[in-house]
C-alpha cells in the first residue's frame, strides 16, 4: 500500500509526533535539571556542613600527642551537631537514612553501661552519612572526582575506627591504632588494599591481631609494622 505523498492528514500526524516526542524530551531533561539542583542543595545545606565536624572528631579523637590537643570534639558532641543539622533539614534526608538516623536517635533510651554500643553505632552512622553524600556527589556529577577523594578517606577511616573498636580487650585499642595513622595513610586511598583489609577485620576480634592485619597489609616498612603493633600493647 502506498501513502500519498502530499496527504495532509499524514503532515499533520508526523508534526504531531515531533512535537510530542520534543515535549517529552523536554520535561524529563527539565525533570532531570531539577532533581539535581535538589540534590546539590541537599548536599550544601545538609552534608557539607557537617563535613568539619565529622574530620575534627575523627582527628582529636586518633591524635597521636593528646599534649597536642587544645580541645576535643567528642563523638557525642559530633552526635548531637548532626542531630541538629538533620532536624533543621529533615526536608533532605533520604528514607534509608531518616531510618537509621530515627534508630540512632531512639538508643539514648538504653543504657549499655559503658557506653560502648553508642559510640559504635554514631562512628559507623558517620560513615554511613560520607558514602550517601559521595555517592550522589559523583552521581550527579556535582563536583570533580579529585575533590571527593578526601571524603573518601575519611569515609574509610570512620569505617576502619568502628571495625576496631570492636575489638578487645579494650576500645581504646582503635585510638592507638589508628592514631599512627600517619603509618599507613598512603595506603588507604588504594581501593584494593583497603577493600582486603575490611574484609581480613571482620575475622577477628582482637586488638592486636587487627594491628597485625593492618600492619601486613597496609605498611611495607618492617620497623613501622613493628611499631604499629606495639601500640596496642599501650596502656597509659
Amino acid at each position: 500500500m502506498t501513502l500519498p505523498q502530499n496527504d495532509p492528514s499524514l503532515t499533520l500526524l508526523v508534526s504531531l509526533s515531533v512535537a510530542i516526542v520534543a515535549a517529552l524530551v523536554t520535561s524529563k531533561l527539565s525533570q532531570q535539571g531539577e532533581k539535581k539542583r535538589n540534590i546539590n542543595e541537599s548536599i550544601h545545606r545538609l552534608y557539607l556542613p557537617l563535613v568539619p565536624d565529622i574530620v575534627a572528631c575523627f582527628e582529636t579523637a586518633n591524635v597521636f600527642r593528646k599534649h597536642d590537643l587544645a580541645k576535643e570534639l567528642t563523638i557525642d558532641e559530633l552526635e548531637s551537631r548532626i542531630s541538629q543539622r538533620f532536624s533543621d533539614h529533615a526536608e533532605y534526608i533520604d528514607s534509608d537514612l531518616f531510618v537509621k538516623f530515627s534508630f540512632l536517635k531512639t538508643r539514648k533510651y538504653f543504657d549499655d553501661l559503658s557506653g560502648t554500643m553508642s559510640r559504635l553505632e554514631i562512628i559507623e552512622f558517620v560513615h554511613v552519612i560520607l558514602v550517601k553524600m559521595i555517592k550522589l556527589i559523583r552521581k550527579y556529577g556535582l563536583y570533580p572526582r579529585s575533590h571527593t577523594k578526601q571524603f573518601e578517606t575519611y569515609s574509610r577511616y570512620y569505617a576502619i575506627w568502628y571495625k576496631l573498636s570492636t575489638c578487645q580487650p579494650d576500645i581504646e585499642a582503635a585510638n592507638r591504632i589508628l592514631s599512627q595513622r600517619f603509618l599507613f595513610d598512603h595506603s588507604i586511598s588504594d581501593s584494593r588494599r583497603y577493600n582486603r583489609i575490611m574484609k581480613d577485620l571482620e575475622k577477628t576480634r582482637d586488638a592486636k591481631a587487627c594491628a597485625e592485619l593492618i600492619a601486613t597489609n597496609l605498611i611495607s616498612d618492617r620497623e613501622k609494622r613493628d611499631m604499629l603493633i606495639r601500640s596496642v600493647t599501650i596502656t597509659g
